[in-house]
Parts: C-alpha cells; sequence; structure tokens
C-alpha cells in the first residue's frame, strides 16, 4: 500500500521535474516531447483534430498500455496502428498520466486529445500526482478522472461501443468501470511474464490475477507464458488465446540509398539492453571476431551492460526512432539475440526476431522456446562459447535459400494478421455478453 508520505512526495514531485526541465531542458525525454508536434485539443470541445473514416458498426479499441507510444515501437503500438488502418477508431491511453505534460497539474490539469494518424488518437490525462505504472495501483480519484475523460472522447468520437485492450493490471479498475458502464468487454493482452521484471512493484504483479479473473479474454504472445499462467489458473482456459507478435516487412525495407550501404560486417542487436541481456555471450562474439563490428542499437537500463565497452569493436547507438531503423538494419550481416534464460525471457515471443526475418538475415540467439520454433533458420547457443561460435557461422552463411525463408516467413506472420486474429476474438466475446 501507498503510505500517506509517498502520496504527498507524488504531489510535490512533478514540480521539481518542472524545474529540473527548465534548468535543463536538453534532457527532457524525447517521448516527452514527442506527443505535442501533433494536431492536439482538450477534450470536451465536441470536436477531435482530425478527420476519421472509423465506421460507426465496428468497434472502437481502447489501449491501455505497458509502453509510452513515442517510445520504443512495440506490440501495443502496432496492433493499433493495424487496427487503425482496417478502419476501427483507437484511442491509445498515454501511461504516463500527466508526466508527459510541459507544466505541473496545477497549472494545466486539463485532458488533451492528439491524432496521431487516420482513426488513431492518443489521450492524455493529467493527474494532480506522480505516478509510474509499473510501481502502484491507480487511486479511486484517478481511475474516476481518467474514466471521465474516456467518457468525453467517445462522446466527442460519437463512439457507442467498443473493447478495452489493457496491458497491465494497473488499468482493471478503469477497464472494469467502462465495462460497469457501456458494456465494453476486457481483453487483457498478457504479453510479458510480469514477475519477471525487476522494475515491477509487487503490488502490480499481484494484482494481475485479478485481472486474469476478471477479464473477458486473455490474450498470451508466447507459448510458454500462455502454459505458465493456465497451469496456475486452468479456469483461465476457456478465454485464452495466444496471437504472437509479428512484424510490418513494409516498415523496414531498404530504400536505393540504404541499399548502397551493404554489405557491412556488422553483427547487430536492436531492443532494450536491460538485466536480461546476456553480456558474457556479446563480450565473448566481440573478442573473438575483432574483425567484426558490434552494433547495439537501444536504451541502456543496466549498468553491467557497460563493460562491453571494454572492447573496441562495440558500438553504442542509443534508442533510434522506429522510421530510422531500416538504415541501420541494412548495414548488419548478422542479428542477435543474445537473452540470458530467466522466467522472463523463457516466456518472450521476440518482436525482433520477426523484424530481423523480414531482411532475411541469419540470427544467432540464446536458447528460448520461441527461438526453437525457427530453429532451422536461427543459430542457437547455449553458452558465451557457442554463441562466438554461431557468430562465425553465421557470418558465413551463403545458402540464400534461407535468406528467402526468412522473408517469405515474415511476409506471412504480420500485425494485419494478428489485428485480424484479435478482432475475430473479441468478436467472439461480445457475441458472449449479449
Amino acid at each position: 500500500m501507498t503510505s500517506w508520505l509517498e502520496l504527498n512526495w507524488q504531489l510535490i514531485r512533478p514540480f521539481g521535474r518542472y524545474v529540473y526541465y527548465v534548468l535543463f531542458p536538453s534532457r527532457r525525454p524525447r517521448y516527452f516531447q514527442k506527443p505535442w508536434e501533433y494536431p492536439c485539443c482538450r477534450l470536451g470541445t465536441g470536436a477531435l483534430p482530425s478527420q476519421l473514416d472509423s465506421r460507426p458498426s465496428q468497434p472502437a479499441f481502447l489501449f491501455f498500455p505497458m509502453n509510452d507510444w513515442h517510445a520504443r515501437t512495440q506490440r501495443s503500438q502496432q496492433l493499433a496502428k493495424a487496427l487503425a488502418q482496417s478502419g476501427h477508431l483507437c484511442i491509445y491511453v498515454n501511461p504516463h498520466l500527466g508526466l508527459e505534460y510541459p507544466i505541473p497539474y496545477l497549472l494545466s490539469g486539463s485532458s488533451r486529445v492528439c491524432a496521431l494518424a487516420q482513426n488513431l488518437l492518443e489521450l492524455h490525462i493529467h493527474l494532480p500526482r506522480e505516478h509510474e505504472l509499473n510501481q502502484r495501483l491507480l487511486l479511486r480519484s484517478e481511475v474516476s478522472r481518467i474514466v471521465r475523460s474516456i467518457d468525453e472522447v467517445l462522446s466527442d468520437a460519437g463512439i457507442r461501443q467498443a473493447v478495452s485492450l489493457t496491458s497491465l493490471p494497473v488499468w482493471l479498475d478503469v477497464v472494469e468501470q467502462l465495462r460497469e458502464r457501456h458494456g465494453f468487454p476486457i481483453v487483457y493482452d498478457c504479453h510479458d511474464f510480469l514477475a519477471g521484471f525487476a522494475r515491477v512493484s509487487r503490488e502490480v504483479v499481484d494484482s494481475e490475477e485479478q485481472l486474469m479473473r476478471t477479464c473477458d479474454r486473455v490474450v498470451f504472445s508466447s507459448s510458454c507464458l500462455m502454459e505458465t499462467m493456465l497451469e496456475r489458473n486452468p479456469a483461465l482456459r476457456g478465454k485464452a488465446a495466444l496471437i504472437r507478435n509479428a512484424v510490418n516487412p513494409a516498415d523496414l525495407q531498404f530504400s536505393e540509398s540504404d541499399q548502397g550501404m551493404v554489405p557491412k560486417r556488422v553483427v547487430g542487436y536492436l531492443g532494450g539492453l536491460d538485466h536480461w541481456f546476456d553480456t558474457d555471450a556479446m563480450l565473448e562474439a566481440a573478442r573473438e571476431h575483432p574483425s567484426l563490428d558490434f552494433v547495439l542499437v537501444g536504451t541502456v537500463e543496466d549498468i553491467s551492460i557497460f563493460r562491453l565497452k571494454e572492447c573496441p569493436n562495440v558500438r553504442f547507438t542509443g534508442e533510434v526512432p522506429h522510421a530510422e531503423l531500416r538504415k541501420h538494419l541494412a548495414t548488419w550481416a548478422v542479428a542477435t539475440i543474445p537473452f540470458l534464460r530467466s522466467p522472463l525471457t523463457l516466456a518472450v515471443n521476440p518482436i525482433k526476431i520477426y523484424e530481423y526475418f523480414s531482411l532475411g538475415l541469419p540470427v544467432v540467439g540464446t536458447r528460448l522456446p520461441e527461438l526453437e520454433l525457427f530453429r532451422d533458420l536461427v543459430y542457437i547457443a547455449d553458452t558465451p562459447q557457442q554463441f562466438a561460435a554461431c557468430v562465425a557461422k553465421a557470418i558465413a552463411e551463403t545458402d540464400m535459400s534461407l535468406r528467402a525463408r526468412r522473408k517469405a516467413l515474415a511476409s506471412r506472420e504480420t500485425w494485419t494478421e494478428r489485428a485480424n486474429s484479435l478482432f475475430s476474438l473479441i468478436e467472439c466475446a461480445r457475441a458472449d455478453s449479449r
């Protein structure tokens, strides 16, 4: 439970954050600045900042995500984009709940809605207190404010039917209220093993079981994650489904200028650099292959990863916007997924495997259940030494049919196909509720 002292500190902290960014504006994260570059308006005006072409007969989708739209592009953003392109209105709630605003709540407390693309809106709800979704549950007053803001968006858009798609149990009270008020079914998109994250509080993890029981449908991103959760609660089996991750191949196609940079002897990694990253495996590979360049694309979130700076042939790029990823991937000869084996990684279905495959790249990865599904297309290692040896095999790959098979697989495993599967599942949930 959050103590009285902590709640009061959460009221004070936004002002300290505001002063800090005034003094050091360059340190304000890009994902706090980016939302305000889109057409935006206050709620309650009766108008939205975009021409919508969604079909009234189709339900809207309310996304209650784990991830910020403007940070790393992941599953929730991709599903929202695919559903919006198929004619559904998608409303994506910014999970920072006010931290993204340039000034504190007392100076600008109104909720705003921004148009990210056709049929795709982002809702910004400014809560008075500092809130980190992975650290505490929402207060009753915060739930009420969020529900009121969503009701205003629905009213402005003329929406009568919708589905609540949540990726984190923190949103449970919100989606329950929306179901009580409007009959919107709740779908829990369980795409990670929450207990495996070092920075998710016990309070949040413990609330997942209630969300599992309460939701109308639960979707899992990997078979291992699904079986782990069903083993704990067999009663979920009747409302559970498997919808893995995917790729939009068009996002990563090379341009002519990109093609001019190929070939290179680059071994790359794309994604978060956190406690699950196998630093020893990458160190071993970099030392064994000094003639190769090792490029890590992503934000370093665990200090142990900086050990890789010992190797002169390892380079960190930092976070790269999704639209620019193809320029980096165009220079790679080999892609990697060096994960430590843990309950978190054993349950993961890496989005990056589909992104790598869309370019036909040889992939070297740790032995994980979801990678073993592609064992004839991936070089799988159990130790750092094997990882380094697999890099050598991958860099020497000459069988062009392997590249063709990887691309063909990625062309089938698309976010459009996943969105269609999700919609079919939801139609069943809506039929059951009638």
